[in-house]
């Protein structure tokens, strides 16, 4: 039998929707997550110790930081796509 890997809290947000915005951005990156109090978070709105939690398995601990912490892409220089315009292709 396989055991169960330690859950280990990544980040703590005074907000349901915070943490559930990062919870799927890991989630497109392939680390699953599992937020923790979010009951309590809508119970308690005005008590500001209850935080709700995002919580990672600890072998994915490293990669979910990196991923969060990264540098955000930066589109190069020149003429960018309007909304409707089309994308010429090669």
């Amino acid at each position: 039998m396989k055991k169960e890997e330690k859950m280990v809290t990544l980040r703590r947000f005074s907000t349901y929707g915070e943490a559930m915005m990062t919870r799927t951005l890991l989630e497109s990156a392939g680390i699953e997550s599992f937020i923790k109090n979010e009951y309590m978070s809508n119970i308690y709105p005005s008590l500001d110790a209850v935080f709700v939690e995002l919580e990672v398995r600890s072998s994915d601990v490293r990669r979910a930081e990196r991923f969060l912490n990264a540098e955000p892409v930066r589109e190069p220089r020149g003429k960018k796509a309007s909304a409707g315009e089309k994308v010429k292709q090669k």
